[in-house]
């Protein structure tokens, strides 16, 4: 690694992977384990099937701008990253959200058919429930379910949503007694291919924010399957919870113990993959020029954090502020 300013920059304009990007410039070692870790735990995929262009764009521009990393981290002072949340938790976000919108917010409303209206505008057909018209509409659902939705709109842009690959991810809380859980300590760990079949890492939650636990308690959260093992988010919760113990156990100072709560929160399909040939479809503001009105967000378009989502959202809300002017 220390050699990394020695590495040339590459001149070829094609994509690579991100496992490529890393072996070149840092080893073949490296990549394998401090960065396969690294971004599995960040997008569950394969590190050796992720573009480097779409999923770490900042990683392509140090190397074209700076002719390397550490050149890069030099010229441009040291980055760190922070770890957020609200004082209650994420749930905050969703409730300022329902408030703000008030009465006009439906929840349990699904809808399973979007349909252009020849005056313009469009129709929704909404399950349980008569359909809506309106004038626009914002999809901010995953691509594996804004591709349906989108068939009968824009069947070009359907297809280009469809071929964006996710990988299902499922999600274990776990609360462990302090004295069990005496080795869980900072923020967590992630875990290389051949260290575990399963676990992508584990998050200590009650160690970063205040009120996550109870006192004397911990509260582990555990992320499984990925491209690692995709069936994971088809197994049991006991067999979930039997997977996240024992990957939580291999850093505890004590090989005893169970876990004293847990509860599943798994989606079936969760993380977006960027995947190589980079798949470019139009962003949200371009997606709306063959459909007037239509608008794309999300995570799977443009980034996989919540800061992703919430630093699109004003061009959003701007275009279709614009549009409906």
């Amino acid at each position: 690694m220390l050699g990394e300013p020695l590495v040339p920059r590459r001149r070829a304009v094609s994509d690579e992977s991100v496992f490529d990007f890393a072996q070149r410039r840092i080893g073949r070692e490296a990549a394998k384990v401090l960065v396969d870790a690294l971004v599995t735990g960040i997008w569950a995929g394969n590190v050796e099937d992720l573009s480097l262009a779409s999923a770490f764009p900042k990683l392509a521009a140090i190397e074209r701008d700076h002719g390397g990393l550490l050149r890069g981290m030099v010229a441009g002072g040291p980055t760190r990253g922070r770890l957020t949340s609200f004082p209650n938790g994420l749930t905050e976000l969703t409730d300022a959200l329902a408030e703000a919108v008030g009465p006009r917010l439906r929840l349990g409303a699904r809808v399973t058919k979007i349909e252009r209206l020849p005056r313009g505008g469009f129709r929704l057909a909404v399950d349980g429930g008569p359909p809506r018209e309106a004038v626009a509409v914002v999809l901010a659902c995953p691509a594996w379910l804004a591709s349906p939705l989108l068939a009968n709109v824009d069947g070009p842009l359907a297809a280009a949503v469809a071929g964006i690959p996710a990988v299902g991810v499922a999600v274990l809380h776990l609360g462990f007694t302090r004295e069990e859980a005496a080795g869980l300590r900072g923020f967590g760990f992630l875990v290389p291919r051949g260290e575990s079949a399963s676990v992508l890492g584990v998050s200590i939650p009650s160690n970063l924010f205040p009120g996550r636990a109870p006192d004397g308690h911990v509260l582990a959260t555990v992320m499984l399957g990925g491209a690692r093992d995709p069936s994971a988010v088809e197994a049991t919760d006991q067999e979930l919870i039997n997977h996240a113990c024992v990957g939580a156990r291999k850093v505890r100072r004590n090989s005893g113990g169970a876990a004293v709560r847990a509860r599943d929160t798994a989606p079936a399909r969760d993380s977006p993959v960027r995947a190589r040939p980079r798949r470019s479809i139009g962003r949200g503001r371009g997606a709306a020029s063959r459909a007037p009105g239509l608008f794309l967000a999300g995570n799977s378009y443009r980034g996989i954090a919540i800061n992703s989502c919430l630093a699109e959202a004003p061009s959003i809300a701007g275009g279709v502020a614009s549009f409906l002017r």
